[in-house]
């Protein structure tokens, strides 16, 4: 497999890397956050002029990239930049849209004239994917939702959210699953922003009652978990590609590391040694991953809350936690080395 980047995704490396130094400075992003603004409107209709958003999508949903490669290269830059402008939700959101066929939605978020969201995690359901409470009954021609979505990346300022809402099964069953889009402005449908640790904005999003249609559903009710998998919304490669910058806009945050740089979680630095020959996953794929989450034996925690520990059954497996107070185990990352 050929490693290396073609003229094409060199040029918009260069051309992106170029525009962000000239135009998004560490100063003008201070800035920007500090006068209450999710983002810079004018920064990013520039970069979609340049195509930025193009590339996230591939040539059969009107893009012109769309593959691994295109989405590390414009993520590291934006990540180096410390953008915060909604790219991350156009992919997400965008990505499943450009799934169901909805092709005159994605012309306009990849003209960078519409910002769709992604609507799915909620109260309570952590890691835990198919955990799902939010409701879609079935009235006649339209579909009734009703449920409460947390932590929704640029929800406030989206037109369009995709929501996810279970028609049967039980609250973690991954089948019963279904996706709608909904107009964030109408009735039923409550959005309060807040500000993020890295500056990008996110929503809790509150449905009573909402009605739409049976054709806002986005492909075959009750199979989002599986195609949300397929397509990448809901797996950690869309972590992998929502490259951030905490306050101090130094270097790329992936949040997930495979490689020696040094990772930032919560502007607290874990060493490059610790992330130099293994990767981060949550509690729940560690675990399905193999790592007997039973038999852990606490470390000593110093400075910063933080505490690091070794599974007995499994002696390639560690966690760690920083910057959590409660330590609670769901703030735990666990980490393998092969």
């Amino acid at each position: 497999m050929d490693f290396n980047l073609t003229e094409e995704q060199n040029m918009l490396r260069d051309t992106l890397g170029r525009f962000l130094g000239d135009r998004y400075s560490h100063k003008s992003r201070q800035k920007l956050i500090a006068s209450g603004e999710a983002y810079d409107q004018e920064i990013f209709s520039g970069l979609a002029g340049l195509g930025v958003l193009g590339a996230l999508f591939d040539a059969d949903h009107g893009g012109f990239g769309g593959a691994g490669f295109d989405l590390s290269v414009v993520f590291e830059e934006l990540g180096r930049a410390g953008v915060i402008e909604p790219f991350l939700p156009a992919v997400l959101a965008g990505g499943l849209i450009a799934e169901a066929g909805r092709t005159n939605v994605v012309d306009e978020i990849i003209a960078g004239t519409h910002v769709a969201a992604l609507a799915h995690g909620e109260p309570g359901s952590r890691y835990d994917l198919s955990h799902v409470e939010s409701s879609a009954v079935l009235d006649g021609a339209e579909i009734i939702l009703t449920g409460r979505k947390t932590h929704v990346l640029n929800g406030a300022q989206a037109q369009t959210l995709v929501v996810s809402a279970r028609e049967s099964g039980e609250v973690r069953d991954e089948e019963g699953i279904s996706l709608f889009l909904v107009f964030a402005g109408g009735e039923g449908v409550t959005v309060v922003n807040h500000v993020n640790v890295d500056g990008t904005s996110g929503a809790t999003v509150t449905l009573e009652s909402v009605r739409v249609s049976v054709s806002a559903r986005l492909g075959a009710a009750g199979t989002f978990f599986f195609a949300g998998n397929r397509c990448g919304a809901l797996s950690d490669g869309a972590l992998r590609r929502g490259s951030w910058c905490d306050g101090s806009g130094q270097g790329v945050d992936h949040r997930i590391s495979q490689g020696p740089q040094a990772v930032r979680y919560f502007d607290r630095q874990v060493s490059s040694a610790a992330t130099s020959h293994g990767r981060y996953v949550d509690r729940d794929r560690a675990g399905a991953f193999g790592c007997d989450k039973l038999g852990w034996q606490s470390g000593p925690a110093s400075g910063h809350p933080r505490a690091s520990c070794q599974c007995h059954q499994k002696p390639n497996w560690s966690r760690r936690c920083d910057g959590s107070r409660r330590m609670h185990s769901d703030a735990w990352w666990y980490r393998y080395d092969p």
